[in-house]
């Protein structure tokens, strides 16, 4: 048995190595040769070399591959009932769930989301927790691609509340990501005051945290804040939400938060033409362009290019 453990440890450096095709044809060669064993052990390593078959297909793009080793792992295991091996199962339920989402198979994979709360839901351990808080936010974000605002809500306050007693980074970082998609949900329902209260809690809650997802979370809950103050046209508190996220972020934070950082400047420069404040608003848009020229990303390109061309405007306007 020592031999198959060895190739199960070869596939899997393959998969850490980047090289997720040879990791794909080790753990298949594997589930193969333990497709006719019975014993517990194999049960568990050809469950495992299945799993991790999925993930492998996933990164690769396959996705209606990756789905099948799934439905293969679980199916693999699913007489088996020790922690562990449930635990696989619930994750491998996650990842094909996600996998139909981003197929566009939107029923399918809420449907799939559904069968993990029903199955892991009375399980106390954080493990098990997290992964029904999991599947609740991945409902939250297939309804929003749907549409429905509502039960999108309802999916990110039962993620919070299945959170409610697990500690731990990774429980937090999905508690932050589901309040501040939440504040985007209820902006989008026109609750305005709602979601502001929603943005001023994930920064409240997660400003002083240290971690990319929660800088990033934190950062677009400013400039969504700020996005959301305009529209009840509380200038003041738009501006100083603008300034928050250009003040708190520097340049070893995140692409994704420089791109929101560099939004929030536009966005201050456009708010300061609104109350006639030029001088202000040009040195606002000045600010954008020495800050963010020079980046190849291109959402930052664009922020640069719109600050310019307002820089501009203004410039041409005043003689």
């Amino acid at each position: 048995m020592a031999f198959v453990y060895d190739l199960f440890d070869e596939a899997n450096a393959l998969a850490k190595s980047g090289d997720d095709q040879g990791a794909v044809a080790g753990f298949a060669s594997l589930a193969e040769g333990l497709a006719e064993t019975t014993g517990v052990r194999a049960t568990k390593l050809a469950g495992a070399a299945l799993y991790n078959m999925g993930n492998a297909l996933s990164r690769l793009g396959r996705l209606d591959n990756a789905i099948r080793a799934y439905d293969h792992a679980v199916a693999r295991v699913d007489r088996l009932t020790d922690l562990n091996t449930q635990l696989l199962i619930a994750v491998a339920l996650v990842n094909k769930g996600i996998c139909l989402r981003d197929l566009g198979h939107y029923e399918q994979a809420i449907d799939v989301f559904v069968r993990i709360v029903a199955l892991f839901n009375d399980h106390a351990q954080p493990a098990f927790r997290q992964q029904v808080a999991m599947a609740h936010f991945n409902v939250g974000l297939t309804y929003d691609l749907l549409g429905s605002r509502q039960d999108e809500i309802r999916a990110y306050d039962q993620t919070v509340k299945h959170l409610g007693r697990v500690n731990g980074r990774l429980a937090d970082e999905l508690i932050a990501k589901a309040l501040v998609t939440k504040g985007i949900a209820l902006n989008q329902l026109d609750r305005i005051d709602e979601a502001i209260r929603m943005y001023d809690v994930v920064v409240s809650r997660f400003g002083r945290r240290r971690g990319q997802v929660f800088r990033e979370k934190v950062a677009v809950a400013l400039y969504n804040k700020g996005v959301s103050l305009g529209r009840l046209e509380r200038i003041d508190d738009q501006l100083d939400a603008y300034e928050q996220a250009l003040d708190r972020f520097d340049a070893l934070d995140s692409t994704d938060v420089q791109v929101l950082v560099a939004k929030a400047g536009v966005g201050k420069g456009d708010t300061l033409v609104r109350l006639g404040l030029t001088t202000d608003a040009l040195n606002a848009y000045t600010a954008v362009v020495e800050r963010f020229s020079g980046r190849d990303d291109v959402r930052l390109r664009r922020s640069v290019g719109e600050a310019a061309a307002a820089r501009m405007n203004l410039l041409w306007g005043s003689k």
